[in-house]
């Protein structure tokens, strides 16, 4: 499974440049991928792979005394940047919680989001994301 996939935008069109880079939640997944993938036509193109080298965290921190409130707290938050805890990877957005739901319990989509039942919609969709992220968890 993948935790994290980043599409570089140029800044003049909005559209991606042409590479992406990918982290997966095990290593082995990652190098299955690369031996799988490598070489091979996507799309009429050329897929390359090159495994990532690990990030260098930095601690650069402003010790100046004149530094202000609002730059002391940008520059914790620009060396935070890059940790990995920043972000949840277990993180489902509404549409893949209701997708699941629906393959889980083979009901329509229409059924699920009827506002007509009795519980509430915010409700169903709380106790759905939470069921998946702990199987997800007793998968891993």
């Amino acid at each position: 499974p993948l935790t994290e996939v980043h599409l570089p935008l140029d800044s003049n069109t909005s559209k991606p440049i042409g590479l992406a880079f990918i982290t997966y939640m095990l290593p082995e997944h990652a190098v299955k991928a690369y031996t799988e993938l490598d070489g091979q036509i996507f799309q009429g193109r050329l897929l390359h792979l090159l495994p990532a080298k690990p990030r260098v965290v930095t601690n650069k921190q402003e010790t100046s005394s004149k530094s202000s409130y609002k730059k002391s707290k940008e520059s914790k938050l620009r060396s935070q940047a890059g940790s990995d805890r920043n972000w949840n990877t277990l993180f489902l957005g509404s549409n893949a919680v209701i997708d699941s739901m629906v393959d889980k319990y083979t009901v329509e989509k229409r059924d699920l989001l009827d506002p007509d039942t009795n519980s509430s919609l915010a409700v169903r969709m709380a106790l759905g994301e939470t069921q998946l992220v702990s199987e997800t968890k007793e998968f891993l």
